[in-house]
């Protein structure tokens, strides 16, 4: 019970109190709770958000079969039942084996993520964060990156929630990552933001000088 409590009372604290959270979180320690409470969080909201999903397209489904039976009373079509029920059991079979995968996936998916997403941040962190350290630097590491990160994924138990959807998770995630690295790192919102999309930045600023060099070429070719 007590690891219950405590779940819901840190998941309460990101997503609402973010800045304090962040601003509070130790740079060191071990990356197995927060790496548990990511994977929980994350797989709750796929779970939650299958099962309001099925339910919806169990409801489609039924709309169908009913279609089918009507068409083939249409056209006076014989064992209309056993077909209508057989493309029934399909269609629900072909979607609860996709989404019992997706959900059976998930955990590994969102390890990925977190580690992708965390090597990012360190990326940018160690260019553009003050290396000193003291009461108002952090030291700039990827574990305790990748222990930020895990937090920063809470709003994923908003898509277990109907009407929610994926939008709102998403971009409440990317709210959480800015306020979340400026907090953690004790940095401005505007490097904090600056930090998350570097290593983007970077890759469009080679992807621009990779095109740049063909079109001079291509010029550099045409005039002679």
């Amino acid at each position: 019970m007590n690891a219950i409590k405590n779940y819901f009372a840190t998941l309460q604290s990101v997503l609402f109190h973010p800045r304090a959270f962040f601003r509070d979180l130790p740079s060191q320690g071990g990356i197995s709770t927060p790496l548990a409470f990511a994977l929980v969080t994350h797989w709750l909201g796929a779970f939650f958000e299958f099962l309001w999903v099925s339910i919806f397209k169990f409801s489609q489904i039924n709309w169908l079969s009913d279609l089918f039976s009507t068409l083939e009373d249409e056209v006076h079509y014989s064992g209309k039942s056993s077909y209508t029920l057989k493309a029934k059991e399909w269609l629900m079979s072909l979607d609860l084996g996709t989404g019992f995968g997706l959900i059976l996936l998930d955990p590994f998916k969102t390890l990925f993520g977190i580690l992708l997403a965390a090597l990012s941040i360190f990326i940018g962190a160690w260019f553009l964060v003050s290396k000193k350290t003291g009461d108002q630097h952090r030291p700039v590491d990827l574990k305790s990156t990748i222990r930020m990160v895990c937090y920063t994924i809470s709003p994923s138990i908003l898509t277990g929630i109907p009407l929610f959807g994926a939008f709102i998770p998403f971009i409440y995630t990317l709210v959480l990552n800015i306020l979340g690295i400026a907090a953690f790192y004790r940095v401005s919102h505007l490097r904090a933001i600056a930090i998350y999309l570097f290593p983007i930045l970077i890759l469009f600023g080679i992807l621009m000088v990779f095109a740049l060099t063909l079109v001079l070429i291509s010029v550099l070719i045409m005039t002679q």
